[in-house]
């Protein structure tokens, strides 16, 4: 997601900015479909992905010419694109915080662990990271009680891995 986001963002550095962006590919057509993918996008990504799908469904099976004209009206600022872009993107709202996910923070604390050459206690970082996602995924499909207080965050954990750590190698290995 972030290297979608990344990309689009290349493309525009401020208000005067435009482009256009093709995604092509069955991997990035399930990033930008699928609910749950969707969501991990900025709100503003996910409007121009909602804005995108909405012209692709006007312009299935019109050919590469209907395709060619429309990113003409993008990238020639044709007014009434401009007008639908700016409609899509008006309604926008971020939250006021902002929110990082706990492996984005394991991860961040085991590169600056091995950047200090501590290579084991960043393994361990990035173990106790697994382990969170995979429990996080094993409540979601119903296969682990939900915790009865809040687990430390990753970086003031101490506890070695557990046995989760083979069950969580195969399951990610298959």
């Amino acid at each position: 997601m972030q290297r979608i986001e990344q990309g689009m963002g290349r493309g525009v550095r401020d208000s005067d900015d435009h482009c256009a962006v093709l995604l092509v590919g069955s991997k990035l057509a399930m990033a930008t479909r699928d609910p749950d993918w969707k969501k991990l996008f900025s709100p503003a990504t996910r409007a121009q992905l909602d804005l995108s799908n909405q012209v692709a469904v006007q312009l299935k099976g019109q050919g590469l010419d209907a395709v060619r004209s429309a990113l003409t009206a993008c990238l020639d600022r044709d007014p009434n694109w401009v007008e639908r872009s700016r409609r899509a993107l008006a309604e926008i709202r971020y939250l006021d915080a902002g929110t990082i996910r706990p492996e984005a923070i394991a991860i961040r604390a085991a590169f600056d662990l091995a950047s200090a050459g501590q290579y084991s206690a960043a393994a361990d970082e990035i173990q106790r990271a697994i382990n969170g996602i995979e429990d996080t995924l094993l409540r979601t499909e119903g296969q682990l009680p939900a915790p009865r207080h809040p687990p430390s965050s990753p970086s003031s954990s101490k506890a070695s891995p557990s046995r989760r750590t083979e069950r969580c190698s195969s399951r990610w290995s298959e």
